[in-house]
């Protein structure tokens, strides 16, 4: 005992001292395994409780409130009672002791034995000693859970407070503004709302304190760990202002007020939370707002810009409607519906007078949704509406007028419908019954389809209506649909048709049964009667069509299991009449009938006598009329329809579907008929039994099922026809599906395996094609030359529901997220896979007595090339990835982006499509690594539009062609001809492109072809691309041979008054310089850039690639030093004494100060700040802040120097560069203004060109940065300025190259070291191709380099980043790629050839 004694007094001094905070876990341990109790506890902190020390005094009620954290549960009702009179009294004490106070007493409000009358006490003090508002978020988050706890234990007794509960709550409440905490605070008003706490004199203040925050604005931030949504926020705040009719008065105001607003989402909010009071509220409450409402609803419909913000506010009405029509009438009171309807009636029923005006639609939408309230709202509304509608469709003649008024009343009869209203009621359109058929009918006499499509709409709506359609009318209805389906050509017409046949079929079976069905009948087993030649094909076509449309009308009218007995059987004789030639029926019409058939067994009610019907009629006649055609004698005059592969592939799933719907008693009869005809040659259940006395149709001497199974597996192995041994397989597999887990399954699944692993490995094999058909899922087939595609495309079966077998519907064992387990086992092999895909590759030999390393390029001789395995890869990924659900795609797709972008490079359009397909649905909702990879994303896309399955240049060609049919005597051609017209002219034109091609391109004049208007139109030719170093044709000879033009001067821009105009401007900003400058600089520039031909691939295309390969979701971080501080700019009047000394100061503080880094940076966030980098230089520059400028340079280039995330780095490169590149152009631009002063620079400048000042200003420059002392910064930012040198001496650039160079080889880091000589060979190549010593220096220096990867350094940076040795290689790729093209480039052709081999296997 005194042992557990000295153990807690040590525990208590360890953690009140403050050295351990764990001890407060080892006390809580102490107090549940009986240790120590409580109350040895409360005596060890005896001192620490009373200790006059504030800091003392929290850590030991810290300590004691841990405990109690953990222990609650074991106290006792006196030990709690205690406990509480001390928390309260602590409540009192120095604001540091607040927090673990409140923390003690949340933990004893979870106690059960809680004493009576505690929980108002503690409320009573906290509401008193306590301002919940000046605490820190944990606390008041403390505080709210308490509320929560103690209303859900003691509610009574917080119900005895009164209003003071409420106003206790209301003032800790104020002024929340985290929505982690405002959820628990609308928690809480939400059970004083709904549980009926009595709210007193303090409603209106409940209802500020939480209205104020209405509507919800609030966007959380990205990866939001806490997962708090805008929606949970509206729902729960929605929750309260809706509650009770108490906040009526104040809410109905508001929502007014906040529906004037321009804010969509706050309308919104408005429009759902009114539809949400008003089913609250009484028709009291209301009374005095409804001219308001009625006038924001009106506004909202009338004035829509958004069909959200409509439908909520239909919604609305017909909550405000439904909630006036509750009211009960007596002779004092007013009628509330009738007042508000009229408010509705005053204001739109005018407008449905006006069919052709666009006001017509709102108001019949706002009727409509204030009939949908209630029956009698319905009855008030179309009394007042349906007469002027039958009128005013009755005195118009307009075809569109007509329309319109047709589509208001149904919209009026589906609004009646959805009223709620009592069961035997009458329809308030009885009244109009004759008026609204006469309607009806006589649309569908018109010859317009839109009307006739509108009209039987209407038919079908009033149908559903009791008592609307007598016999009679349903008879004539029958009538005019059987014209329109034998007679309309238009599609949209019998689809119409087709769907009222629906309807009314479901609703009156035994009309159609006597009328419809022998109608269709006859008109299907007619032949088409006999015209001249010219029109024998033209009617053959139409009554194909008329065949197709009856079909369709037999399968749609067949959902009742009367109909179904009836109409079956017309579609069975189809198919036996087309098998004995009887009629003429054509393959797509036996088609048809099968899918027609297939349709009934969808659709149909699952009855017994349509299961018997299935049973004992349809599958059999099926399997006979199938089965006599397989064994009738081959005739070469005719051949049954029903051998043909599409008439099978049709019947199959008619025979699946019909046993999918069958009771389990038929459908174990319907499978051993059926299991007995193809094993034993069983006839006797089959119909028109004229079959041979026994058929054998299976040789087998095995057990039955077993017996099935192999002889399944012999035909998909052995088969040579494609449909037998395909569907074999499919019923191999679907009976392997739903055969029991055990040693009978594995046996057999082995034993197949082995089977047809034998047949795949040999190349020789005639039955390979079968046995990989049969076994669709072996990775290695891959690599197979002959399969290998077939095995990409096995992938996309795999991942999805074989309608026919391997279905739900078929009964099929489908795990749960199997799509996903089949994803995560395999895509990895798959990318295995593809990397591991022969290709050639670079060894290095690095001998110790070697001056330099040698290079060897080693290609693998292979049966099938690495650019025909690659894409069977890329193609199987794409196909899995495509039929993951969505959210996987998401959260997979960063790591499979950089695969994807490349397949959508690879020529076989089989990939590309597939790609494309599974890249879709992202883009709708990109994630952000897609948004990070979007320009390689778009350049791939962009290469697509080029490919030579596009149909852009047959546009012309076809518009030409289209234009006959548009004058065609027929209205349906002329309809798809317009059609087909539309979607070739919404084809989009690239007309830059398009001019730059038409064009003439310029060439030099000849001797014999001159004339004085030539000159003036090629003197300004460019340089031909690809121009060798040493060719005449230049523009400046040209130039030189013709007199110049007096007006060329004037067009160019280098007038005298733009000179004279940029000469005053002095020392502007480079981004207000004149035009002149700025014309001039814009063509050097690209006289320069013609240096290097279009055969050289530029650096350009390039950068996308790299940034979508080369990703990471490592955290990143940037160190910034003076980059956000703002620099001095020197006033226009200082002197240049002062800007000197102003300068001078800025350069002597460039590399000091403070710093501020960036931390825990997504890959994202950190393009982000790197952009927004680039934006700051470029803005510096503009306001003259050239030293700024610098600064932001030089600590962009130190970012280059950090490896901390190596798989980022070459991004981080691009990245960078860009900012580099950005900061020599604008330089270069600077100096070369200044260059053109007095007189235009010539193209070919030479130094002597060049004036003072300019020349001073570039040797600044150079100055500026020979100072810096870092190495990196140093390389990297005078490589950027690289193509100044031209200002100062002619052979600058010839010199500079070899000493920086040499200075790469003073950085340490390897792949550093790479990147930098990259960038090097990059501007080199930029402004001295020719150049071809450094870039030589430059490889021959990155292969010795190599060696460092074996050292110490580099190891142990790659352990510590957890990186493989392989994939740290496969970071040199773009540096050594870009140096290889370099090298290559115009280099001798034995050299070349070698280093390209070298660049293409890299």
């Amino acid at each position: 005992m005194a042992a557990d004694s000295a153990l807690l007094l040590s525990l208590v001094e360890e953690y009140v001292s403050g050295l351990q905070d764990s001890k407060a876990k080892d006390t809580a341990r102490g107090v549940k395994d009986g240790q120590f109790t409580v109350l040895q506890l409360v005596e060890a902190l005896g001192l620490s409780l009373t200790s006059s020390q504030t800091h003392t005094r929290a850590r030991g009620v810290q300590l004691l409130s841990e405990v109690l954290h953990e222990c609650y549960g074991g106290l006792t009702e006196r030990e709690v009672e205690v406990l509480i009179a001390f928390y309260e009294n602590r409540l009192k004490d120095h604001h540091v002791i607040i927090p673990p106070v409140l923390q003690g007493l949340r933990a004893l409000a979870k106690c059960t034995v809680l004493p009576p009358g505690s929980a108002v006490s503690m409320l009573r003090s906290l509401f008193q000693d306590v301002h919940v508002q000046s605490l820190m978020l944990v606390e008041r988050a403390c505080v709210y859970n308490m509320l929560i706890n103690l209303m859900e234990i003691r509610e009574a007794e917080l119900k005895g407070l009164g209003a003071d509960f409420v106003f206790g709550f209301v003032q800790s409440m104020d002024g929340e503004r985290d929505p982690r905490n405002l959820l628990l605070a609308f928690q809480v008003a939400k059970n004083i709302v709904h549980r009926g706490y009595d709210l007193g004199k303090f409603t209106e203040e409940l209802f500020e304190v939480t209205s104020c925050y209405f509507p919800i604005d609030f966007t959380p931030p990205p990866n939001d760990p806490h997962g708090i949504t805008k929606e949970e926020l509206i729902q729960m705040l929605r929750d309260v202002l809706t509650g009770t009719p108490l906040f009526a008065e104040f809410l109905l105001p508001l929502i007014i007020e906040k529906l004037d607003s321009d804010v969509q989402s706050a309308k919104l909010d408005s429009l759902q939370t009114l539809t949400a009071c008003v089913s609250q509220y009484e028709h009291k409450d209301l009374a005095e707002f409804l001219e308001g409402l009625w006038a924001s609803l009106r506004r909202e419909v009338f004035q829509t810009t958004s069909e959200k913000i409509e439908s909520a506010g239909l919604a609305a009405l017909t909550a405000l409607t439904s909630c006036l029509s509750r009211s009960v009438l007596n002779s004092d009171s007013e009628d509330s519906l009738c007042t508000f309807l009229d408010l509705v009636l005053e204001d739109c029923k005018h407008h449905l007078s006006e069919p052709d005006l666009k006001l017509v639609w709102p108001s019949a939408k706002l009727l409509q949704a204030a009939c949908s309230g209630s029956s009698r709202a319905s009855h008030l509304v179309t009394a007042a509406v349906m007469p002027s509608l039958v009128e005013q469709y009755n005195n118009r003649t307009q075809c569109a007028h007509r329309r319109t008024l047709l589509e208001v009343v149904q919209r009026f009869i589906q609004a009646v419908k959805a009223s709620p209203s009592t069961e035997n009621e009458e329809s308030v359109f009885l009244s109009f019954r004759p008026s609204l058929c006469s309607m009806v009918f006589s649309a569908l006499s018109e010859n317009n389809a839109s009307l006739q499509i509108t009209a039987t709409s209407v038919l079908a709506s009033l149908a559903q209506q009791t008592g609307l359609l007598l016999d009679s009318d349903i008879e004539l209805a029958i009538d005019h649909l059987t014209r329109l389906l034998l007679t309309e050509e238009d599609d949209r017409v019998s689809l119409a048709v087709v769907e009222c046949v629906r309807a009314l079929a479901a609703l009156h079976p035994a009309a159609f049964i006597t009328k419809l069905i022998p109608r269709l009948k006859n008109e299907m087993f007619s032949e088409p009667m006999k015209q001249d030649d010219n029109n024998e094909a033209s009617e053959q076509q139409s009554h194909h069509a008329v065949r197709q449309r009856c079909l369709s009308a037999l399968a749609a009218m067949s959902t009742r299991s009367s109909v179904v007995q009836e109409s079956t059987p017309v579609l069975l004789e189809v198919l036996s009449s087309a098998h004995t030639g009887s009629v003429d029926f054509s393959v797509e019409e036996v088609v048809l009938a099968c899918r027609s058939l297939q349709r009934i067994a969808e659709q149909v009610q699952d009855t017994e006598e349509t299961g018997r019907c299935f049973h004992e009629i349809i599958i059999p006649r099926l399997l006979s009329l199938a089965l006599q055609a397989a064994l009738q004698d081959a005739s070469p005059d005719r051949c049954s329809p029903l051998l043909e592969e599409v008439v099978l592939s049709a019947i199959v799933p008619v025979i699946s579907t019909s046993c999918s719907r069958l009771q389990p008693t038929l459908a174990a009869q319907t499978a051993s008929r059926a299991v007995s005809l193809f094993l034993d040659g069983d006839v006797s259940f089959l119909p028109d039994n004229s079959f041979p006395s026994h058929i054998q149709l299976l040789k087998v001497e095995v057990p039955q099922m077993d017996r099935l199974l192999s002889q399944l597996e012999e035909v998909s192995c052995t088969c040579s026809h494609p449909l037998s041994y395909t569907s074999a397989a499919k019923c191999f597999a679907g009976l392997v599906n739903k055969r029991a887990q055990g040693d009978s399954l594995d046996g057999l699944i082995q034993n197949t395996m082995k089977r047809v692993c034998s047949e795949l490995d040999s190349a020789s094999s005639s039955v390979r094609t079968q046995a990989f058909t049969f076994m669709i899922w072996l990775f290695s087939l891959l690599d197979d030359a002959d399969l290998g595609p077939m095995a990409a495309d096995g992938f996309s079966l795999l991942m999805s529901d074989s309608v026919d077998v391997l279905d739900r519907g078929c009964h099929a064992d489908i795990r749960i997220m199997y799509r996903q387990r089949f994803f995560s086992e395999n895509s990895a092999k798959l990318v295995q896979g593809f990397n591991n895909a022969p290709q050639g590759r670079l060894i290095i030999s690095d001998k110790p007595n070697s001056v330099e390393a040698t290079v060897c390029i080693i290609s693998e001789t292979l049966s099938v090339s690495p650019a025909e395995k690659k894409p069977n890869y890329l193609k199987a990924l794409s196909n899995i990835v495509n039929k993951l659900p969505k959210q996987v795609q998401v959260t997979e797709l960063p790591a499979l982006l950089s695969l994807l972008l490349e397949a959508l490079s690879c020529p076989d359009q089989g990939v590309q499509l597939s790609t494309l397909s599974c890249l879709q649905p992202v883009l709708i909702d990109p994630p952000s690594a897609l948004i990070l990879q979007l320009e390689a994303l778009v350049s791939r896309l962009l290469a697509l539009t080029s490919s030579p399955a596009m149909v852009l240049p047959f546009r012309a060609r076809v518009l030409r062609a289209l234009a006959r049919p548009l004058d065609d005597k027929k209205r349906l051609v002329r309809s798809e001809a317009v059609r087909a017209r539309a979607e070739w002219r919404s084809r989009g034109r690239n007309y830059d492109a398009e001019l730059q091609r038409c064009r003439p391109e310029a060439a030099l004049v000849e001797f014999g072809d001159y004339h004085p208007l030539k000159p003036i139109m090629v003197t300004d030719t460019k340089t031909r691309r690809g121009t060798r170093k040493g060719s005449t044709s230049s523009s400046s000879s040209s130039s030189s041979s013709a007199p110049a033009d007096p007006l060329s001067s004037m067009l160019d821009g280098t007038d005298p008054l733009s000179m004279f105009a940029a000469a005053s401007v002095g020392e502007a900003p480079a981004m207000s310089h004149s035009a002149s400058a700025g014309d001039l600089g814009r063509k050097k520039r690209e006289k320069e850039e013609e240096a290097v031909g279009p055969d050289f691939e530029p650096w350009s295309s390039k950068r996308g690639e790299i940034l979508a390969r080369f990703t990471t979701t490592e955290k990143l971080s940037i160190l910034i030093e003076f980059l956000f501080a703002e620099g001095k700019a020197p006033s226009p009047g200082s002197a240049v004494s002062e800007k000197v000394r102003t300068r001078l100061e800025e350069l002597d503080d460039l590399e000091e100060g403070s710093q501020r880094e960036l931390l825990n940076l997504s890959q994202q966030d950190y393009a982000n700040r790197i952009e927004e980098l680039n934006q700051s230089l470029k803005e510096a520059w503009a306001s003259d802040q050239k030293v700024k400028a610098l600064k932001i340079v030089i600590q962009c280039s130190k970012l280059l120097s950090d490896t901390s995330v190596i798989q980022f780095y070459p991004s981080k490169f691009v990245l960078i560069t860009d900012i580099l590149d950005t900061f020599g152009r604008l330089v270069y631009d600077r100096i070369w203004t200044m260059c053109s002063d007095p007189r235009p620079l010539p193209d070919s400048f030479t130094v002597d060109d060049v004036n003072d000042t300019a020349k001073e200003t570039c040797l600044n420059w150079f100055f500026k940065i020979a100072s810096i002392r870092e190495l990196l910064p140093r390389l990297y930012v005078e490589a950027a300025i690289l193509k100044c040198n031209r200002f100062l001496n002619k052979s600058g650039i010839q010199e500079t190259l070899p000493r920086l160079t040499a200075m790469i080889r003073g950085i340490g880091d390897p792949l550093v070291a790479a990147y930098t000589r990259a960038y090097l060979c990059r501007v080199g190549m930029e402004v001295a191709p020719h150049l071809k010593d450094s870039l030589n220096r430059n490889f021959f220096d990155l292969l010795g380099t190599f060696r460092q990867i074996s050292g110490e350094s580099v190891q142990n940076q790659l352990v510590l980043q957890r990186v493989e040795v392989p994939e740290y290689l496969t970071l040199y790729s773009p540096a050594i790629n870009w140096i290889l093209q370099c090298i290559a480039y115009r280099a001798p052709e034995a050299c070349s050839h070698i280093l390209h081999r070298a660049f293409i296997l890299i």
